[in-house]
């Protein structure tokens, strides 16, 4: 009896192991998940495959898996922050609103968030979230807490808001704050006190050298010129010569290099859009940088 029980046992151990171990498998062939800052757009239509390759580049890149979304153009920015603020269960802004008069234009926009003025509207912030505080206000949601007070808008729309209400404090800044961290960055500095009496001091020289001895004065300008010229000619040789003896760089990783944002001026060019266009998206660079 007791030989018989041993046998069912082990018997009984054995499926469980195997049993244990056709789970596991099934678990392996488990189909991937989006990341949770963006798997909720997948109630609203959004096609999984786009939410995947999203993870993909954001874990490549290394950046959140929303910028990644929209960088490379997976989702329209519109749809994603309706579908979000559907998510938290909050109003959706549209237009204008005052501002608090605390707001500095720079930091709401690198925040994502401004606090309106009391009493303007019926919550007291307009959030265009990213990032960590995108992650935050899902788990939020999972929990079943839903913001209070707060309204969400897509990221160009907060930043329409941010220019319409401090315009003036954003041309008064680009125009003079630049100066004011670094003159030397500046072309709206003056000369210091220094350099102006050193080209006074040399402009009264030369005009008393040519009154005194004008071929003294036309010789020590030829010399100063030729001095001149050949400073320049040494400069594009040295230029040249750093350039042929250059090497090439290593290659970067898409994590390592740098934010970009290409600008283009454009008037009344309509029939070029669409080349241009496919000029920029033939730029061999990840678009979230």
């Amino acid at each position: 009896m007791t030989c018989v029980t041993i046998y069912a046992k082990m018997r009984f151990g054995a499926m469980q192991i195997k049993h244990h171990t056709i789970i596991e498998g099934f678990a392996t062939l488990a189909p991937p998940t989006p990341p949770r800052e963006i798997a909720f757009l997948a109630a609203y239509g959004a096609p999984m495959d786009a939410l995947l390759r999203a993870g993909e580049i954001a874990q490549a890149v290394g950046v959140s898996p929303d910028m990644a979304l929209l960088g490379e153009g997976l989702a329209q920015e519109e749809f994603f922050y309706r579908a979000l603020a559907d998510r938290l269960g909050a109003p959706f802004h549209i237009g204008g609103a005052p501002l608090d008069n605390a707001v500095s234009p720079a930091r709401a926009l690198n925040a994502g968030l401004v606090y309106l003025g009391r009493l303007a509207a019926p919550y007291r912030a307009i959030a265009a979230p990213r990032g960590e505080a995108l992650r935050l206000l899902i788990d939020m949601a999972d929990e079943g807490r839903s913001p209070s007070g707060l309204a969400i808008t897509s990221p160009r729309r907060l930043g329409a808001l941010v220019r319409v209400e401090r315009g003036q404090e954003i041309a008064a800044r680009a125009s003079t704050h630049l100066e004011r961290l670094d003159p030397a960055f500046s072309a709206h500095g003056e000369m210091s006190v220094t350099q102006t009496v050193a080209a006074a001091s040399f402009g009264l020289a030369m005009i008393a050298l040519a009154l005194a001895t004008p071929a003294v004065e036309r010789a020590v300008s030829s010399l100063l010129l030729w001095l001149l010229f050949s400073a320049t000619i040494f400069l594009r040789i040295a230029c040249a010569i750093a350039a042929d003896a250059s090497r090439p760089s290593p290659p970067v990783a898409d994590a390592d290099l740098p934010v970009y944002t290409v600008i283009v001026a454009m008037y009344r060019e309509g029939l070029v859009i669409p080349k241009l266009v496919a000029a920029l998206n033939a730029f061999d660079y990840p678009g979230i940088r």
